[in-house]
């Protein structure tokens, strides 16, 4: 269920339960909220809720370049709609393989299909 927060234009709240945890949206951005900033977000507008983070932040002893690894690979997960994963979930169950590893196996072969027509 997404509904307009009062006075935030564009911004829409994702309070379902059903659709995993509780999202707001703005200009194409997700964040997940925490229970506080959710109960926050039921009784005020958005420009009235109260973050944990404080207005200044001492940096002076970090240490740049920490936790850069130069040769990290990320793997940015991959959102499909609900029928869809419904639909894969209950033909890799039957074939008693992972859904994940039946959607890339799927998605390979779309890609050499692609590939082979070119």
């Amino acid at each position: 269920m997404q509904e307009h927060l009062v006075g935030a234009k564009g911004i829409t709240r994702n309070s379902s339960r059903l659709e995993g945890d509780p999202t707001l949206s703005a200009d194409g951005y997700t964040m997940k909220l925490s229970h506080k900033m959710v109960t926050a977000m039921s009784t005020k507008p958005i420009h009235q809720i109260e973050d944990d983070i404080p207005d200044d932040i001492d940096f002076s002893q970090a240490e740049r370049g920490k936790f850069f690894h130069p040769n990290a690979r990320f793997s940015l997960p991959i959102y499909i709609d609900v029928a869809l994963h419904a639909q894969l979930s209950s033909i890799a169950t039957d074939r008693e393989i992972d859904v994940s590893a039946f959607a890339s196996e799927l998605l390979k072969n779309d890609i050499e299909l692609i590939k082979s027509k070119k």
